[in-house]
């Protein structure tokens, strides 16, 4: 199956209908979101079989049932990359507690050549931006491949640029 749009919610239904129908079915062009990655990670916890996980090509083969499972919801990266670009704008140091740094994708990289460092624990992270930091060139592709989510990133990213 080949979607014209890399639809988050139109991934996510195709995905559920088709981890329990009979046979393979490959999305081409799927979503890629950290939500959409959430939602696979839980159903392969309870018994489906997706693979290409975290990429824009999802191979489902439909089981007969699934179980049960226990999932922990990820945090908003919208939000956590907010606060990141909030941090920015007022050159503050900022501890987000329940968010991955694995969840964020290349947006660390970008952060590291702005002049930020971080500790970071399993789900919590500290990010202080250096007194000397000076604004360079950016390029920033955003796409699943690039791993630069694009609702991840863009809006705060825009508003840290906008501000310098």
């Amino acid at each position: 199956m080949l979607l014209d749009e890399a639809s988050v919610t139109g991934t996510a239904n195709i995905v559920m209908a088709a981890t329990l129908a009979e046979g393979t079915t490959t999305i081409f062009n799927a979503a890629c979101e950290p939500y959409l990655m959430q939602l696979c990670k839980m159903l392969n916890a309870m018994g489906a079989k997706i693979e290409g996980v975290g990429s824009n090509l999802l191979h489902i083969k439909g089981v007969e049932r699934l179980t049960g499972t226990t999932h922990r919801l990820l945090a908003d990266m919208i939000e956590v990359g907010s606060f990141i670009g909030l941090a920015a704008m007022t050159a503050s140091e900022i501890t987000i507690k329940d968010a991955g740094i694995s969840n964020l994708g290349l947006s660390p990289m970008y952060l590291k050549n702005w002049g930020y460092k971080w500790n970071s624990g399993m789900m919590t992270f500290t990010f202080q931006l250096k007194n000397t930091m000076k604004l360079k060139p950016l390029w920033m592709e955003v796409s699943c491949i690039s791993q630069m989510r694009p609702g991840q990133a863009s809006p705060p990213t825009s508003s840290v640029l906008c501000w310098w």
